[in-house]
């Protein structure tokens, strides 16, 4: 795979949604497109995006790579919930919030989420992670409790604690190709 070019692969695929979406997938490139529109769009938006797509390309190379490395965790879900429900408590007694409840749930996109009440719902697949990775999770999921949106704040307070959490967020991608596509 090239890391600075675009996804031989393009799919094109039209939904009920309301915007254009561009995803990167181990695969190639998904364009999903409103039902209507043009398949030439799904071209322009390549050309409107292609530095955005080149640049995330970049990435998810070398997580294809480091997912062939990454070593998977054997854990059960006794000691899986045990470790989370000692990090959120940890993290939040550290930031000075409060959480809520802690979920474990099956979740299709995404490692972990915080509702705006304080409610932190971790991945199932998750436990399968090392311990480093499933602090950042923990960490990134309570600081949104003080900043919802992942902006510059949002990234100062990871990196506060996390220097390191672009690295992190790599393996975390590497990790769910594993997972999922290996």
């Amino acid at each position: 795979m090239e890391s600075s070019s675009i996804p031989k692969v393009i799919r094109i695929v039209y939904d009920q949604v309301a915007r254009p979406r561009l995803e990167l997938k181990p695969w190639g490139l998904l364009i999903i497109l409103p039902r209507g529109y043009n398949e030439k769009y799904a071209y322009q938006l390549i050309k409107k995006h292609e530095k955005w797509i080149k640049e995330k390309y970049a990435i998810l190379s070398k997580a294809l790579e480091l997912a062939k490395k990454v070593e998977i965790v054997n854990r059960s879900l006794k000691e899986f919930k045990q470790t989370i429900k000692q990090l959120v408590n940890e993290y939040s007694k550290e930031l000075g919030v409060k959480v809520n409840r802690i979920y474990i749930r099956d979740m299709n996109t995404k490692w972990a989420s915080c509702s705006p009440k304080g409610n932190i719902s971790i991945n199932k697949i998750a436990k399968f992670l090392p311990e480093d990775l499933l602090k950042y999770i923990i960490y990134h999921e309570i600081c949104h409790l003080l900043e919802k949106r992942h902006n510059t704040r949002f990234w100062s307070l990871i990196a506060k604690k996390l220097p390191n959490y672009q690295e992190l967020e790599l393996e975390l991608l590497a990790y769910q190709i594993k997972l999922k596509y290996m």
